[in-house]
Parts: C-alpha cells; structure tokens; sequence
C-alpha cells in the first residue's frame, strides 16, 4: 500500500506512521484504494494536500464519500482526455468538465461535483 511505501522511504516516527495510516484509510473510505495517478505523479506535496484534503478538511463520512466520488470522476475525465498531468489542468479544462457534466447532471449534482 501507498503509506507503506511512504513510511519505508520517509523514515517516518510512529506518531506520523499513524497518522499516515489513518489518512490512507479515510481516502479509502472517501473511495479511493490510492491517490489518483495525476496526484501521485505530481510528488510528495500534492499527494499530502490531497490525503489533508479527505482527512483534515472533511470530517463528514458522507461527504467525504461524495467528494471522492466527484474528484475521481474528474481525474476519470481527465485521463479519458489525455490530461494526465496535474500540471496540465486548468480553467479551460475545468471549463470543459463543467459542459460535459452539465448535459449529463442536474444542476445541484454539478454544483456538488465543483464543490469537490
């Protein structure tokens, strides 16, 4: 698994070796098994922001589920566009992800999907 790795290669305490386990596990639980490909691509400080995200930002199970949910629908978007870098979105990309959403969503699911 991710924290695994991070804690072999980190020489991390027992107090973060936790705290990166309970983050692992609360990603899991917002549906993801790892980061998405363009966040772990991105390097070790964009995958904190991501697991501080789902971990620190959104205390709610429910949420935090439906939050995962949109951003690995986005991330889904984006590889099936050939956008694979983190680097490479933008606001004409997000742009893009709001018209396709748009003709396949009721307004609030889109406002949700954004709010992610």
């Amino acid at each position: 698994m991710i924290e695994d790795v991070i804690i072999r290669c980190m020489g991390i305490s027992e107090t973060d070796k936790n705290l990166i386990r309970r983050g692992s596990a609360l990603t899991r639980d917002a549906g993801f098994a790892a980061a998405p490909s363009a966040i772990a691509a991105a390097g070790e400080r964009a995958f904190w922001r991501f697991v501080e995200f789902f971990t620190a930002q959104i205390r709610n199970k429910n949420t935090r589920r439906a939050y995962g949910r949109a951003v690995r629908d986005f991330f889904d978007w984006c590889e099936a566009h050939g956008i694979a870098r983190l680097e490479d979105v933008n606001s004409v990309v997000v742009a893009g992800y709001i018209e396709d959403l748009g003709g396949r969503l009721s307004k609030p699911s889109v406002k949700q999907h954004l709010a992610a």
